[in-house]
């Protein structure tokens, strides 16, 4: 068996599924640590933008989803057996890291929207 592969528990009536090996033993290939990377750099990236646009009175709430989504996706759902594989880890940071960065391409060009308009407006 692989350390990534996952085994079934029956104790009575309850079904456990859990990795041969704890989810940090598990290797991660190289590509996939390259987009956990990408992802993460683009969450804390979005998060800087949103605390700056918070400090201006910039609605940020619907900027601040793709953060909750993004720590599910980087620190929740790998550690789950049926997550921690090759392609859902892949298609998961893709994910995480292309939502981050469109919500802070919004958030950066409603700043600029705003302070391009004449005060008093």
């Amino acid at each position: 068996m692989e350390p990534q592969d996952t085994v079934s528990l029956i104790d009575n009536r309850w079904v456990t599924v859990r990795q041969v090996a704890r989810p940090e033993d598990v290797p991660e290939a190289p590509a996939v640590t390259a987009l956990r990377t990408e992802a993460q750099r683009e969450a804390d990236l979005l998060d800087k933008v949103i605390r700056a646009a918070r400090t201006q009175g910039i609605p940020v709430i619907y900027a601040e989803r793709h953060l909750v989504t993004a720590d599910l996706g980087l620190n929740v759902r790998p550690r789950l057996a049926w997550f921690d594989n090759y392609e859902t880890k892949r298609q998961m940071f893709r994910f995480i890291a292309q939502s981050c960065r469109t919500a802070r391409r919004e958030l950066e060009d409603k700043h600029r929207y705003l302070s391009m308009r004449p005060l008093g407006r």
